[in-house]
């Protein structure tokens, strides 16, 4: 493997596990991924497969050199969720991706210097599941709104997130405290969903609006757990995930 695992803090681990106890991680709100009309290089892709997880690093992935990006088509049997990870997603700052087995889903990665050539597969039980990979010569076609929308949104998580770590674990501060910094980041987060015109521009509002509803001291994304779902999800799928930078705590 040509990189090594991170201790980069990612809330794409939150949507894997949510996966894997049953619940498909939602569907992105915008197209993204590698560009449909770029062309393949090699035109019988090999089939990875296997039964059940693989843990981590994985097994054997090889990747053409000149490779660019790459969709991987996952199967598994089943109704369950799945996680796919190509190479060591923290190191690169991108993200496993999952879905709900028994049909195939279209899974898109970019593909860097740094990419390890393994993948990563985690399913429920004894699961079979094959992997089919279509790599390409064509760089991943990242959704530059949405990744600013993602960018942006990750300071806001990461405030609110602090604020309720500070307050209800650590007891760092107050509960005025902890109000003052809710409402700092509420006020970001309605200047970024007025500002947005990525695919989860009304996620974004619909978090502002129950934001500014009235709070439970500690808990201060009560009641949004839906549309930050999509959020995640869509930010995962661009390859540009949310990123959360912890205030307290090692």
């Amino acid at each position: 493997m040509r990189s090594s695992r991170s201790a980069v803090i990612l809330t794409s681990l939150v949507a894997i596990a949510a996966v894997l106890a049953g619940c498909a991680t939602p569907a992105s709100p915008s197209g993204t991924g590698p560009n449909e009309t770029a062309a393949p290089i090699v035109a019988e892709p090999d089939v990875v497969s296997g039964e059940g997880s693989t843990g981590f690093p994985g097994i054997a992935f090889p990747i053409p050199e000149d490779a660019k990006s790459v969709v991987i088509t996952f199967e598994c049997d089943g109704s369950d969720g799945f996680s796919v990870e190509l190479g060591d997603s923290m190191a690169l700052r991108q993200s496993p991706l999952g879905g709900t087995c028994g049909e195939p889903t279209d899974l898109a990665w970019p593909i860097l210097p740094a990419t390890g050539e393994t993948l990563s597969v985690m399913v429920t039980g004894e699961a079979a599941w094959s992997a089919t990979p279509t790599f390409s010569t064509e760089e991943f076609a990242y959704d530059r709104e949405l990744e600013a929308d993602c960018t942006a949104f990750a300071a806001v998580y990461s405030a609110l997130t602090n604020a309720d770590s500070g307050f209800g674990h650590y007891g760092a501060f107050d509960e005025t405290e902890w109000r003052a910094r809710v409402d700092a980041a509420t006020q970001d987060l309605a200047a970024l969903a007025a500002a947005s015109h990525s695919g989860i521009r009304s996620e974004l509002e619909s978090m502002s609006a129950t934001l500014a509803s009235d709070r439970v001291a500690g808990q201060s994304m009560a009641g949004v757990d839906d549309a930050l779902g999509r959020v995640t999800a869509a930010c995962n799928a661009n390859q540009t995930p949310l990123v959360i930078s912890a205030e307290f705590g090692g």
